[in-house]
C-alpha cells in the first residue's frame, strides 16, 4: 500500500480544481493515505526553542486534511529532518519532549505514528555510536511509558544502512526490548544508503525486515497483523521486491504481513523533472515520460501515440473512476502549461494524477509478485527468467546490467528469508558480518558495546 508524502499539500488546490465533491472521490480512490512529517516546521537557521510552541504551530498542518474523513494520517516523527542536520544538537531533548507531547494530545489527528528514531549522519563531529545509541534510548523510554492505545498506533524504526548503526538497534530491539512494547514496525533509512545497498549480494531490505521478525519468531509469537512499513522508498522496482519478500516471509514465518510503503520522490520527479511515471497495466511495464511541454508531441512508441494523446487517456481514466466529466478543465492544465515549471494547480492536479498510476502500479504488482513467489518454489529456473522478464520490464522495457544484477540480488534474498526459519538474531549477525554492509570507520565510531554482543 503506497502512501503519499505530503497529501495534504494538495489537497486545497484539488478542491479548486475538482470541487469538494470529486476531490473526495479523488482521496477515496487512489490517494487516501498521508503521510505528514513533525519536521516539516523544523528551520536550520533557528534554535528550537519552545517544545509546545512548535507542537501547536505543527497543528496547523493538519487543518485542511482533517476536514476529509476517508483519509488516514500517518505522522512521521521527523527522524530524518534530525539526521541532516535541521535541528542543533543542544535542542535534541526538547524536540523528544515536543514530539511525545504532540503524540499525547493530538492522538486523534493521526492513525498510525512513528518512533522519534534519529541515527545521526554519519560523520557528524558530535555524535559517536554511543551518543546516538543513548538518544535512541532516551526517545523510546520516553515512547513506551504513552498510553496504550497511543502506543498501539506506533510503529517502532529499525535501522541497519552500515554495521554500527545494525548493532545499535539491534541492542535497542534484543536487549533492551523496546520491540516488546510495540504491533507496528518500520524499516528506515535506506534512502541515503545509496552504493552500500547497490553493491550487496543480499538486499538490505532483508536483512532489516528480519530484525523484527526474528525477535517475534524465536518467541513463537505472531502478531496479527504483522504491519511492516518501509519509508521514503516509491521505486517501482524496489516495490515490487517488497511484495515478493512479504509472500516469502508470510510463508516462512506465518505472518500476516500488512505493507506499506511512501515517498515524496515522484512527486519531486514530477515537478522537478517534469518525468511522469507511466505504468501500463496489460504489459506490466513502467516508463517515465517526459511531460515537457516541448516533448507532448513526441512519440510514444510503446504505445503508438503521441504523449500529449497518451497523458489524455490517463486524465480521462482517472476522472472517469471519480465520474468527473469536465476533462477539459483538466487537460488545459497540463497542455498550455509552456514555462520551465507548472502552477500550483496544475502541480497538484499533477500530482493527483501520479498517485493515480501508484495506485494502478501497486494493485497490478501485488498480484505479479504472489504469482511469482509461486514460481520461486516450484520452478527455479523459470522463475529467474521471469524475474529478469519483470524486472527488466519496470526499468522501461529496457535490459540492462542492473537489472541482471538485481536479479540476483532478489533471488539471494527470498533465500535468505526462508533459510531464517528456525534461526536466532545471531544467525543474522553472521550474515551482516559476512556481507559487511559498511561501517565508514574512519567517521563513525564502533559502539562501545560492539564486543559485548
Amino acid at each position: 500500500m503506497y502512501i503519499a508524502a505530503g497529501l495534504f499539500t494538495i489537497i486545497n488546490s484539488i478542491e479548486k480544481i475538482l470541487g469538494r465533491e470529486y476531490a473526495e472521490e479523488s482521496f477515496t480512490n487512489f490517494c487516501n493515505n498521508n503521510l505528514i512529517s513533525y519536521g516539516l516546521n523544523l528551520n536550520k537557521n533557528k534554535r528550537f526553542i519552545d517544545p509546545i510552541e512548535y507542537a501547536e504551530k505543527f497543528l496547523k498542518n493538519f487543518d485542511k486534511v482533517s476536514e476529509y474523513k476517508n483519509i488516514t494520517n500517518m505522522l512521521d516523527s521527523g527522524g530524518y529532518q534530525v539526521s541532516t542536520g535541521w535541528i542543533h544538537i543542544d535542542d535534541l531533548d526538547a524536540f523528544i519532549d515536543s514530539y511525545i507531547y504532540f503524540l499525547v494530545k493530538y492522538s486523534n489527528l493521526y492513525d498510525t505514528a512513528f518512533t522519534l528514531d534519529m541515527p545521526i549522519a554519519v560523520g557528524d563531529k558530535y555524535f559517536d555510536s554511543d551518543k546516538i545509541y543513548e538518544l535512541n534510548k532516551k526517545s523510546l523510554s520516553k515512547t513506551i511509558e504513552l498510553p496504550q492505545e497511543i502506543k498501539d498506533k506506533i510503529l517502532l524504526v529499525v535501522h541497519g544502512r552500515i554495521l554500527p548503526l545494525y548493532y545499535i538497534w539491534r541492542k535497542l530491539i534484543y536487549e533492551d526490548e523496546y520491540i516488546s512494547h510495540f504491533k507496528r514496525f518500520s524499516i528506515g533509512g535506506l534512502v541515503v544508503a545509496g552504493n552500500v545497498v547497490k553493491n550487496m549480494p543480499i538486499s538490505l531490505y532483508s536483512i532489516l525486515m528480519l530484525m523484527p521478525i526474528l525477535y517475534f519468531s524465536n518467541k513463537n509469537l505472531k502478531p496479527d497483523p504483522f504491519q511492516l512499513h518501509v519509508l521514503g522508498i516509491s521505486n517501482h522496482r524496489d516495490v515490487f521486491f517488497f511484495y515478493l519478500l512479504k509472500e516469502a516471509i508470510e510463508d516462512t514465518f506465518g505472518l500476516n504481513v500488512q505493507l506499506s510503503y511512501d515517498s515524496s520522490n515522484i512527486f519531486k520527479k514530477l515537478l522537478q523533472a517534469r518525468f511522469f511515471s507511466y505504468f501500463d497495466e496489460k504489459t506490466l511495464c513502467s516508463y517515465d515520460v517526459s511531460i515537457k511541454f516541448k516533448d507532448l508531441d513526441n512519440f510514444f512508441r510503446e504505445k503508438n501515440i503521441l504523449i500529449r494523446d497518451l497523458v489524455l487517456s490517463e486524465i480521462t481514466n482517472m476522472a472517469n473512476i471519480i465520474k468527473y466529466d469536465k476533462i477539459d478543465n483538466l487537460t488545459n492544465l497540463i497542455y498550455t502549461t509552456k514555462n520551465s515549471s507548472f502552477d500550483s494547480n496544475t502541480s497538484a492536479f499533477i500530482m493527483l494524477l501520479e498517485a493515480y498510476e501508484q495506485t494502478k502500479f501497486d494493485n497490478a504488482i501485488s498480484l505479479v509478485a504472489k504469482e511469482m513467489y509461486h514460481l520461486y518454489k516450484t520452478d527455479e529456473i523459470k522463475f529467474i527468467k521471469e524475474l529478469s522478464n519483470q524486472l527488466t520490464k519496470l526499468n522501461s522495457n529496457k535490459l540492462t546490467r542492473t537489472v541482471k544484477k538485481y536479479t540476483s540480488t532478489f533471488k539471494n534474498s527470498l533465500d535468505l528469508i526462508r533459510s531464517f526459519e528456525h534461526k536466532s538474531i545471531k544467525d543474522l549477525d553472521n550474515v551482516v558480518n559476512t556481507y559487511c554492509i559498511g561501517t565508514d570507520s574512519e567517521t563513525f565510531s564502533i559502539p562501545s558495546f560492539w564486543h559485548d554482543i
